[in-house]
């Protein structure tokens, strides 16, 4: 029901990639929580973590594997670019070894750490 009433809200914008060979939705990180900063009809389905902060409320997430960490496969800029796209057409999960060690610290991070990164909701 989360998944649903996030993919539906017009006020967080996404886009279609690939990842592993399979046609993904993603948005940014900095888009999620000001989206769930902005619209408490959407922390009220989360139930008793409703009342959480912005930041804790996305390590819940990312904690559950509701929501994923993915990063753009080609980091560096296509010749005859001049910079990265905001949207790459190209996602991979996130560094493994981060995603652990975050785990076991609780998903301590910032909405800044949060905002860097692709999201991909599950």
């Amino acid at each position: 029901m989360f998944a649903e009433k996030v993919r539906d809200n017009k006020q967080l914008e996404s886009r279609w990639a690939i990842m592993q060979e399979t046609r993904v939705e993603y948005f940014r990180g900095k888009d999620f929580t000001t989206f769930i900063k902005n619209n408490p009809e959407v922390r009220e389905i989360l139930g008793p973590d409703k009342d959480l902060e912005v930041e804790d409320i996305v390590n819940t997430l990312l904690t559950k594997n509701l929501v994923i960490r993915c990063d753009r496969v080609m980091k560096t800029v296509r010749p005859g670019k001049k910079k990265l796209s905001s949207w790459p057409a190209h996602l991979e999960i996130h560094n493994v070894s981060v995603v652990c060690y975050l785990h076991k610290t609780y998903h301590n991070i910032s909405s800044d750490s949060v905002g860097q990164d692709n999201l991909l909701i599950l």
